[in-house]
């Protein structure tokens, strides 16, 4: 069986959920015996890598494209389309992305090949309050395909929203797994962490007001640092409001943080903190459970197993409910703290590990596969 991936970004960059949460699939399925071919655009690559190469790799084979802007790849697109034929599935990601909608007219109008389209959270309502307009032509070209089409959902959610804005179209749920390793050795576990994409839809403008409410932040010795890089200028906004809640002492950007910094950064984290409006899954939790950190999450993701396994808390992205978390999570003994930080590891290792998943990605294959050469 043979999967192509053609993605905006890809490991060993990591500012981008799908970039990460695909490269533990493809690497698990190669494993598996899938073919597994990857065209994305150079963004974050390090410099051991080769532009314009095909590579071998322990997740299959992968080509890195030059690419001037990375909204309209225009090389990568002329490339990806040379690939289609020799594939048996091809699988997408994001609706909006010109790459993606592009590719989905090619192989339905032009093709007998199979699609799988992972929207990866662009089908929430809070989503789509961004760019609106926009979104809904795109949209309105995707129910012309949707025939054609095997949606993925990540979480239960997910698959409501997609059949909510699709209508009657096939969509599997299978979750986003993770590949475990050995967490970063730390004691430090000083501060309060956000880490991912500085964008209006994280909801991080509700965690800093909740930072002012709490009864214990402002006046312990933690700080809250947030991670990542700048959309639609929402750090200029942030940054206004963190001067006007005189909190300059107490929040620090620093950038964008790629691997191994990033792990060292989320196991020596006090709690990583998710506030977001919506997420469909939300892979930075999973990255700091694998470190053992204990999370606090918005009921806009899926994270409530968090309070199953007593990992962390799932609550309201409101201010109030959010300085509560904080608050609680501050007070912790340091013998329950330590607790928590044991049942984050044992959560990723008991539900996120993506071995649980490799089943369930193989009967979906197989199935498009037996569809497609059954033609």
């Amino acid at each position: 069986m043979k999967l192509f991936i053609p993605i905006g970004s890809f490991y060993p960059d990591t500012s981008g959920g799908p970039s990460l949460s695909l490269y533990w699939l493809a690497k698990a399925l190669t494993k598996h015996g899938v073919s597994i071919t990857v065209l994305t655009t150079d963004r974050g690559i390090t410099p051991d890598i080769q532009p314009n190469k095909w590579q071998d790799t322990d997740f299959g084979r992968v080509q890195y494209v030059r690419t001037l802007k990375n909204d309209l790849p225009f090389t990568l697109l002329l490339k990806a389309i040379g690939q289609i034929r020799k594939q048996d599935t091809i699988y997408l990601t994001s609706f909006f992305y010109p790459l993606s909608f592009l590719l989905a007219w090619y192989i339905v109008w032009f093709t007998s090949k199979k699609i799988i389209w992972g929207p990866r959270g662009e089908a929430s309502p809070q989503a789509l309050q961004f760019s609106s307009k926009r979104k809904q032509v795109v949209l309105a070209l995707i129910r012309r395909l949707k025939h054609r089409i095997v949606f993925h959902a990540t979480s239960a959610a997910e698959v409501e929203d997609i059949k909510q804005l699709l209508g009657d179209c096939e969509v599997v749920y299978i979750p986003n797994g993770v590949e475990l390793s050995e967490p970063v050795t730390s004691t430090a576990h000083t501060n309060l962490l956000f880490l991912g994409r500085i964008h209006p839809i994280k909801g991080i403008d509700r965690l800093v007001s909740a930072l002012s409410l709490s009864k214990h932040f402002s006046t312990s010795s933690h700080k809250l640092l947030i991670a990542g890089y700048a959309q639609q200028g929402y750090d200029q906004v942030l940054k206004q409001q963190i001067k006007d809640l005189n909190l300059e002492a107490k929040v620090e950007f620093i950038g964008k943080v790629n691997s191994p910094k990033k792990e060292q950064v989320l196991a020596s984290s006090y709690c990583l903190i998710l506030p977001s409006l919506s997420e469909n899954f939300g892979v930075v939790i999973a990255e700091a459970l694998i470190q053992g950190t204990p999370c606090i999450a918005s009921k806009g993701t899926p994270w409530e197993e968090l309070e199953n396994y007593q990992a962390g808390m799932h609550v309201s992205n409101d201010p109030q409910s959010l300085a509560q978390a904080i608050d609680s999570l501050l007070e912790q003994p340091p013998v329950l703290y330590n607790d928590m930080r044991q049942n984050a590891h044992r959560l990723a290792e008991q539900v996120l590990d993506i071995q649980n998943y490799i089943p369930d990605w193989h009967k979906l294959l197989r199935k498009s596969y037996d569809l497609l050469h059954s033609l």
